[in-house]
């Protein structure tokens, strides 16, 4: 049952990139849209992937937990993440710590949103859909509020610096 999991997953990922090929080319064909929106796109189409076996994802989410197949479950959570950045314009080097952060937290989101679909009986999943885009929609606000306070923080501390290196220069003979 595990092979029959991880098949679907792999043709579901494979149909997926395909789509977000087709939906303009990554970033660049998908214009306007601000970058919750372009991760919110990519996720939806991803889900719908799956919408069709609802009634039996409960069990294949059960045997994904299961730790010997945690590791296989993670590395295909981890590529879901890394193509939708991708898909949103975002290339960043896996050097650059902030490369992990986003994508861990859109991993999170993707998990608590998988579950939200789960209980949805909305039409087209509409509510789950809903769902998501609020919570990228929180963590946008999040990281530009953390944003700003990191940029006042380093101004501060530049200020804070400048004033040590000119009270030195001064007290120099």
């Amino acid at each position: 049952v595990k092979e029959l999991v991880e098949y679907f997953q792999e043709k579901c990922h494979e149909e997926w990139v395909k789509e977000l090929e087709a939906e303009g080319q990554g970033a660049e064909g998908s214009g306007g849209l601000r970058t919750a929106e372009k991760l919110a796109l990519a996720l939806e189409l991803r889900l719908k992937k799956q919408a069709d076996y609802m009634s039996t994802w409960p069990q294949a989410l059960a045997l994904q937990a299961l730790p010997q197949n945690a590791p296989a479950s993670i590395a295909n959570l981890a590529r879901t993440c890394d193509s939708a950045w991708n898909f949103a314009g975002e290339h960043a080097s896996p050097s650059d710590l902030r490369w992990y952060s986003k994508r861990m937290t859109l991993g999170g989101i993707y998990m608590a949103t998988e579950l939200y679909m789960l209980t949805d009986y909305s039409p087209d999943f509409v509510d789950t859909f809903d769902f998501l885009r609020r919570q990228l929609q929180e963590v946008d606000k999040a990281g530009s509020t953390a944003g700003f306070a990191m940029s006042q923080v380093q101004g501060l501390m530049e200020q804070a610096l400048s004033q040590i290196q000119n009270s030195k220069d001064r007290n120099r003979p």
